[in-house]
């Protein structure tokens, strides 16, 4: 949808997101600065926290406790990108018990219950995420038209000597600045060579890109998590999760790699549940089968909760853009606003018949409009995993020269 993109309503430009070979991103940004000039080009500074698995060790020693004891359970959480130690804790609504191995669900599960480990807990839980360090944006750059000092206040990093904005991403929204992630992919540069050494062994053109998105042996070795080196899925939690899910399809991880991430984590047992024991009342209340079908249910998708907006409530996409960014900011008084506008346009449309199914459909956008992925964003990073896994499948000695 184009207006997910480009919104003549958003409050704030539109970010510039841009994967580049990895050979080929310091030619870009060298454009850049010869462009428009040096001063008008700056990074954008990043803060480092501390990671849950960190925050229970340091608390451990604060107190006492030996690494022996934490280290193990560390390792456990550690498996998991951009997780919380409260993930964990409870376990009827954890993303991650579900797709822990049975020994490791257990083993900690018995150290957060125990009562001995309570202050610890507590103490690795406030320290989480704290702010330890300043850095560079490993992709995020500004360019302005005038020099970026005349806008906001630069420094120069200590480490590189180059010119880079001290704020961060979300903060430069407030100084109406458009934002460049420029982020060089080695993934791309993978892909090209393996590409090359295929083509180079057949004696023909060989263009990954139209590699079929249904082989059978590429999304076998997925549902077995046999995923090492595999762009977007070689991460030890994500393999549980494919062993987990068991995905039959293209489009299975694409939703996959949109749920795995803080927030959208926590609805995976859902999806799988519903993957292989059938849909909960979803669709029932919503009324599109069609919308839902792909992600079991679930409205994983900006996309899906702009299309859900639009056919329930006769919301232009527009509106159904603004209407998802808006929930997603969570403000009581808006949300209310949102909610009378919502329900007035859902009953006058007349697919949903009652007030209290169009108030669930509600309930429902309001839940999964901060936590929803760009589809399309979701759709190329799979594109390229799967890509990846499919070199590795059927030209693993070309895959294997690669690796050395």
């Amino acid at each position: 949808m184009y207006e997910r993109f480009l919104n003549p309503e958003w409050l704030h430009y539109p970010d510039f997101d841009i994967d580049y070979d990895n050979k080929r991103l310091e030619d870009a940004i060298n454009h850049l600065k010869e462009k428009y000039g040096e001063d008008h080009i700056a990074r954008i500074s990043v803060y480092e926290t501390i990671r849950p698995e960190k925050a229970l060790l340091i608390a451990a020693r604060s107190l006492g406790v030996s690494d022996k004891r934490v280290t193990p359970i560390a390792k456990i959480i550690s498996c998991f990108l951009r997780t919380s130690i409260n993930h964990f804790i409870d376990e009827n609504n954890s993303p991650c018990i579900p797709v822990l191995s049975k020994k490791d669900a257990t083993t900690i599960k018995k150290f957060l219950k125990n009562i001995k480990y309570k202050r610890l807990i507590n103490i690795a839980l406030k320290l989480e995420r704290i702010k330890i360090g300043r850095g560079l944006h490993s992709s995020g750059f500004i360019v302005t038209e005038k020099p970026v000092a005349n806008y906001i206040s630069i420094i120069k990093d200590k480490n590189t000597g180059v010119l880079c904005a001290d704020s961060t991403f979300i903060a430069l929204d407030h100084f109406g600045l458009s934002k460049i992630d420029m982020l060089g992919l080695e993934e791309l540069s993978k892909l090209k060579s393996i590409s090359n050494a295929v083509a180079k062994r057949l004696e023909k053109n060989f263009d990954y890109k139209t590699i079929p998105l249904d082989d059978k042996k590429a999304l076998e070795a997925f549902s077995k998590g046999k995923t090492t080196d595999v762009f977007q899925f070689d991460s030890p939690g994500m393999k549980m999760i494919l062993k987990a899910f068991q995905p039959e399809k293209f489009t299975d991880l694409v939703l996959l790699n949109a749920l795995y991430r803080p927030g959208p984590a926590d609805y995976i047992p859902t999806v799988i549940e519903h993957k292989h024991y059938g849909i909960g009342d979803f669709y029932s209340t919503l009324k599109r089968e069609s919308i839902l079908s792909e992600t079991y249910g679930i409205p994983a998708y900006q996309e899906q909760i702009m299309q859900i907006a639009h056919d329930l409530a006769g919301y232009t996409y527009r509106e159904a853009d603004t209407l998802r960014r808006t929930l997603g900011r969570k403000k009581t008084d808006v949300v209310k606003a949102k909610k009378r506008e919502f329900m007035q346009r859902t009953l006058l449309k007349g697919i949903v018949k009652s007030k209290k199914q169009a108030e669930r459909v509600f309930d429902i956008l309001l839940t999964f409009s901060a936590i929803a992925f760009n589809k399309s964003h979701a759709v190329s990073y799979t594109l390229m995993g799967y890509w990846d896994m499919y070199l590795k499948i059927h030209y693993p000695e070309e895959y294997r020269q690669y690796k050395k």
